[in-house]
């Protein structure tokens, strides 16, 4: 019987999606950090970039939305990132215990995956909120962080937008982007999805905590991972696949910090990265997360520089935390389903 399970299970993790046509995603999305961050390197303020960072991730939301939809996805999308960030500053500023803001940032997880599937965001979830907020509630903040949260933050959402219109007007007129933005649509999952990954996210970070303390929310990331997708074989897979890429992408981090690689050149790499994950997390996810782990540690290490054998022994240990986490909710969350029958899926 465990046969019958492993092969669907080896299959979903090892095989390769379509290639679709992301270039344009990938653009947008390398453009979208590319100037914000060499605004911040003019202004000498380069300790600002994890702002940015998450900022240019609404860049990545409608990639296959049209012009009018993705300017309002993005936007909705990007608000939520910043309201994350701000909310992670206040914990940090706080000095909230780091149970509490596990507690906090499982339920901006809940809620932004119940604002994703209600407005129609894709992709849709909570990964990049709660990303954004655990990373502020983890780093020191003083009361100038909360300009810097919301000034850095929402000025790069800004410009993700600007660049959608912009490129929006080759096609339809500007008052096209005007009017009512979509409606309120969640599907009938919506409230159960969002709560499972409001607990999962919470759980990851609890026990990320438990056991090292350190960069928590990696584990409430990676555990949201698992509870993704449309069955219990993806999720799992896209466990599997974010532990992977995280291992590979951590040896690369290693060795440009070993060698002592010049700051211009990680920032650089930070833009390529942002492309990279646009042009294949439809492809295979293990790859994108290489690419995700190379941005995610590069952005950090900006924001808080530390001994990078720290940085890079956390990032593994908590994404291995979290990918335990969430497999464990997704295959409960599973066999509930089979006990309550479909009426209740």
């Amino acid at each position: 019987m465990m046969r019958g399970h492993l092969t669907p299970l080896w299959h979903a993790t090892v095989s390769f999606g379509p290639r679709g046509r992301p270039l344009g995603a990938a653009t947008r999305a390398a453009i979208g950090l590319a100037v914000p961050l060499t605004v911040l390197v003019a202004a000498d303020r380069l300790e600002w970039a994890l702002y940015a960072g998450f900022g240019a991730f609404a860049a990545v939301y409608g990639r296959y939305d049209d012009h009018r939809k993705r300017m309002w996805v993005q936007l909705g999308a990007g608000t939520a990132i910043v309201v994350s960030m701000l909310l992670g500053t206040l914990l940090s500023y706080l000095d909230a215990p780091l149970i509490v803001r596990a507690a906090v940032i499982g339920v901006v997880a809940a809620v932004v995956a119940h604002l994703s599937f209600g407005l129609g965001w894709t992709p849709p979830g909570a990964i990049f909120a709660v990303f954004g907020g655990g990373a502020c509630a983890s780093v020191p903040a003083t009361a100038a962080s909360f300009a810097a949260a919301a000034g850095v933050g929402a000025a790069t959402v800004g410009f993700s937008v600007l660049v959608v219109i912009g490129l929006g007007l080759r096609e339809m007129p500007l008052r096209d982007f005007g009017g009512r933005p979509p409606g309120w649509d969640p599907p009938p999952t919506a409230g159960t999805a969002a709560l499972v990954m409001g607990v999962t996210a919470f759980l990851g970070g609890l026990a990320a905590i438990v056991a090292l303390s350190g960069h928590w929310y990696w584990a409430s990331v990676a555990a949201l991972t698992a509870v993704t997708g449309q069955n219990t074989y993806f999720r799992l897979a896209r466990g599997v696949q974010r532990l992977a890429g995280t291992v590979v992408g951590v040896l690369v981090v290693g060795v440009l910090f070993l060698v002592g690689t010049p700051t211009a050149v990680l920032l650089v790499l930070a833009v390529i990265c942002q492309a990279a994950v646009e042009l294949c997390i439809q492809w295979h996810y293990a790859i994108a997360s290489m690419f995700i782990t190379l941005a995610a540690l590069i952005m950090v290490d900006l924001a808080a520089p530390q001994p990078p054998g720290g940085l890079i022994t956390d990032r593994l240990m908590e994404t291995l935390i979290g990918v335990g986490v969430g497999c464990a909710v997704a295959l409960a969350s599973a066999a509930a389903t089979r006990l309550l029958g479909p009426t209740h899926r």
